[in-house]
């Protein structure tokens, strides 16, 4: 049988969801892709239009791409002790999701600021197009206000560009931002 459809999601910033990531429907990845990615660059460049497209986030390889990309995903060396690797693709972690996972999206969109899904740590590899990381260490993660709504993983009241128009703010709601 074909893998199931990858479940597609936008970013929208009033969203309190996990990197303010809702799931947006579904289709079969090749109309994903024509809808969203190739055809990106015809439907305008802004950022708010960006983020109203949406995004394959976390879609496993080893569970749904298998057949096609399956012998194509290759784990670093320097990750020479890895349990997703050595793992079968039954064997997967709370998520529902075995790694290595596929991430796809047009240029320009984002998701919401976050930690990774129960504080894992993982590399990506970027095959095309450029993408911007901004880390910020664990010990300040408490100066960026996270609440904890269902689960381990901390949902925040701003992104982090609205954090940093917040901090210079004199009479900011959030004092904490000045120390970050």
């Amino acid at each position: 049988p074909p893998p199931p459809p990858p479940p597609p999601r936008r970013c929208d910033a009033s969203s309190v969801a996990w990197a303010q990531l809702e799931f947006s429907g579904s289709m079969p990845f090749n109309k994903f892709m024509d809808t969203h990615v190739n055809n990106a660059n015809n439907t305008g460049n802004s950022s708010a239009t960006a983020n109203n497209r949406s995004q394959v986030f976390d879609y496993s390889i080893w569970q749904h791409c298998c057949e096609a990309l399956g012998d194509e995903i290759i784990m670093p060396h320097w990750f020479g002790v890895d349990l997703y690797t050595n793992a079968k693709s039954r064997v997967h972690p709370v998520t529902g999701s075995a790694s290595p996972t596929l991430f796809v999206a047009a240029g320009g969109t984002s998701s919401g600021l976050h930690v990774d899904f129960l504080q894992t740590h993982f590399w990506m590899g970027l095959c095309h197009g450029r993408k911007r990381w901004r880390l910020v260490p664990s010990e300040d993660l408490a100066l960026l206000y996270p609440t904890y709504l269902t689960d381990l993983n901390p949902s925040f009241p701003f992104d982090i560009n609205a954090a940093m128009e917040e901090q210079s703010k004199p009479n900011t709601a959030y004092p904490a931002l000045k120390l970050f």
